[in-house]
C-alpha cells in the first residue's frame, strides 16, 4: 500500500500559505518509492474545501536536508520529486519537478493560487475555467486514443520462445526482426549452406509483420520461430561449405552460443552479430566508422605536417560507445581525447616517419543522407563480473527519447595515401534520431548471466516490453524505465533517423 502524506493549504488575498500536514513521512521515502499526496485546500468563509490527490514518485539519491528555522518540515531524505497528477489507475500526467519538500508546498501554493477565482468577473470567469476544463478534458481524451492505439498494437504483436535459457537470442531476434530494413535478404547470393537458414529468418520475419498488420493469425508465429531454431541447430550440427572468414567465425560464434548446457555462453550481442554478418545486414545504411585524429607533438617541421586523420568501419554490425556518464548524444557527437602519448606514421610521396602526437577518436559515416538506422553496443560489461549500472543508464538522462548526433564525415584519402590522409579539415553533418529498441539485460554480473528483454518505443511515450512470450505496455520515457528499474542496463540500441 502507497504510503500517504497530508498537506493543508488555506487561502488567503494573495493565494494559499501553508497550515499543517504530515510531511514527517517524507523522510521516509527512498528512491523510486511511490506515494500519495493529499492537498487539501481551504477556502474562506464561505468558500468549500477540496482536496486534490497526487500520486509522487521520489526520484533522487539519498541527500540528507537540514532542517532550518524557515523551513515548516522536517529533513528529508528523497531530494526531489516527480509529481504525476492522478487520471485514471494506470495513466498519469507528468506535471513538474520539485526539489524538496518545501518547494513541494510552494509549487501547490503557487499552482493554486494562478487558478482563475469562481466568483469575480462572472462570465469572463467561467469562460477561462471552461476552456481550462476543455483543455485537460482534450489532453486526456488523447491519452486514451494513444492508449487504445497502443493497446491494438500489443494485442497484434506475437511474442515467441527458442527454448530454455534462450532469452539472449530471444530479444536480440525480436530486435532485428523490428529494424527497418529497406529489402529483403538476397538469399540466392548467400552460399547454398546458408540458404535453409536465412529463409526461415524471413518466413519469421513476414510472419511477425503480417500479425501485426492483421494479415495473419499469431498462432503461426510459434510455427516459424521453431522452424528457425531447428534450422539453426541443424546449420551449427553441419560443416557449412562456401563460407567465407569472417562468416566461419559468426559460426563459431554461433555454436560457443548453442553448445552444451554448461558450456554455453549467452551474449546477445554475439548472436545479432553473427546473424547480420550471415544474413549480409551490415550495409552502409547503418555503419558508423572509427575517426581518429593525430596531432603530431610538435608538428613536422621537415614534412610540413601537423595534423594525421584515418578511419576504419567499425569492426561487426555494432558500433561499439563506451559509456562515461554523458547522454547517448554527446557520446556519440564528441570527439574524445584518448591518448596523449601516441604515435603515427606521416605518408608524403616516398617519405614515411613515425610520429609523435595526440590521439583524438570520433564517430564517422559514409553518408548522413542515407542512414537509415544505427545499432549500437554499450560497453557495460567489465572483467571480472562488474555491470556498469549506473554509466549505461547515464545513455538516457534526457527526457526526450530522441538523440541529435553530429557526425563527422567520411575523410577523402587519396590512392597513395592509403588509410590516412594529412588535412587539418574536419567536416560535420548532424540529423536527429530516435531511440527505437533497446535490449535490456538485468540480473546476473555478467553478459553470459542474467535475463534480457526489448523495449520497443511506439511513440508518446508508450513502449512494448517484448519478454520472450509475454509482451506488455509500458508509459513513459527512456528516463524514467532506467530510473524505476535500476537493475537493467541497456547493452544493444537500434535509433532510427527522424
Amino acid at each position: 500500500m502507497s504510503r500517504e502524506v497530508k498537506i493543508v493549504l488555506q487561502s488567503n488575498n494573495s493565494g494559499f500559505e501553508f497550515v499543517s500536514g504530515n510531511c514527517d513521512e517524507l523522510a521516509k521515502i527512498d528512491k523510486g518509492d511511490e506515494f500519495v499526496f493529499k492537498v487539501e485546500c481551504r477556502g474562506k468563509a464561505d468558500e468549500a474545501s477540496s482536496i486534490k490527490t497526487y500520486l509522487v514518485r521520489a526520484m533522487t539519491n539519498d541527500i540528507e536536508r537540514q532542517v532550518t528555522a524557515e523551513s515548516p518540515v522536517s529533513a528529508i531524505k528523497s531530494h526531489n520529486f516527480q509529481f504525476l497528477e492522478f487520471i485514471d489507475r494506470d495513466d498519469f500526467v507528468y506535471l513538474e519537478e520539485a526539489s524538496d519538500s518545501d518547494q513541494c508546498i510552494k509549487w501547490f501554493c503557487k499552482k493554486l493560487s494562478q487558478m482563475p477565482p469562481k466568483n469575480t468577473g462572472a462570465q469572463k470567469s467561467d469562460d477561462v475555467v471552461k476552456v481550462g476544463r476543455e483543455l485537460l478534458k482534450e489532453v486526456e481524451l488523447q491519452r486514451h486514443d494513444n492508449r487504445l492505439e497502443v493497446e491494438q498494437i500489443r494485442a497484434r504483436t506475437a511474442g515467441f520462445s527458442g527454448g530454455y535459457n534462450r532469452c539472449f537470442a530471444n530479444a536480440a531476434l525480436k530486435q532485428l526482426l523490428l529494424e527497418p530494413r529497406n529489402k529483403s535478404i538476397e538469399i540466392l547470393k548467400l552460399p547454398e549452406s546458408l540458404q535453409p537458414l536465412a529463409l526461415a529468418f524471413e518466413d519469421l520475419f513476414d510472419s511477425f509483420h503480417k500479425i501485426r498488420n492483421n494479415k495473419d493469425v499469431p498462432v503461426i508465429i510459434s510455427k516459424q520461430s521453431n522452424a528457425f531454431f531447428t534450422k539453426l541447430k541443424v546449420f551449427l550440427s553441419g560443416n557449412p561449405v562456401g563460407l567465407n572468414s569472417d562468416d566461419l567465425l559468426a559460426y563459431q560464434n554461433l555454436k560457443s552460443l548453442f553448445g552444451d548446457f554448461w558450456q554455453q555462453e549467452q551474449d546477445a550481442r554475439e548472436f545479432s552479430d553473427s546473424l547480420c554478418q550471415l544474413f549480409r545486414l551490415n550495409t552502409p545504411e547503418n555503419m558508423i566508422f572509427e575517426r581518429k585524429r593525430f596531432e603530431l607533438t610538435p608538428p613536422s617541421q621537415s614534412l610540413q605536417v601537423s595534423c594525421v586523420q584515418m578511419q576504419k568501419p567499425e569492426l561487426g554490425a555494432f558500433y561499439m560507445i563506451y559509456p562515461n556518464g554523458k547522454p547517448l548524444a554527446e557520446i556519440l557527437s564528441a570527439e574524445t581525447l584518448v591518448d596523449e602519448k601516441s604515435s603515427t606514421y606521416v605518408v608524403q610521396g616516398e617519405q614515411t616517419k613515425t610520429k609523435n602526437a595526440r590521439l583524438f577518436n570520433s564517430s564517422a559515416c559514409a553518408s548522413i543522407d542515407k542512414v537509415v538506422s544505427l545499432r549500437l553496443c554499450a560497453s557495460v560489461f567489465a572483467y571480472p563480473n562488474i555491470r556498469k549500472v549506473k554509466e549505461g543508464q547515464a545513455l538516457f538522462i534526457d527526457n526526450d527519447d530522441n538523440v541529435y548526433v553530429t557526425f563527422r564525415k567520411n575523410l577523402d584519402i587519396a590512392e597513395d595515401q592509403k588509410e590516412s590522409c594529412t588535412s587539418t579539415v574536419v567536416e560535420t553533418a548532424s540529423a536527429n534520431f530516435k531511440i527505437h529498441t533497446v535490449v535490456f539485460h538485468l540480473g546476473g554480473s555478467t553478459v553470459n548471466s542474467g535475463h534480457y528483454i526489448t523495449l520497443e518505443n511506439l511513440g508518446n511515450e508508450f513502449w512494448l516490453i517484448h519478454n520472450g512470450l509475454t509482451i506488455t505496455v509500458y508509459g513513459g520515457n527512456m528516463k524514467k524505465f532506467v530510473a524505476q528499474n535500476n537493475q537493467c542496463i541497456p547493452y544493444l540500441i537500434n535509433l532510427v533517423k527522424a
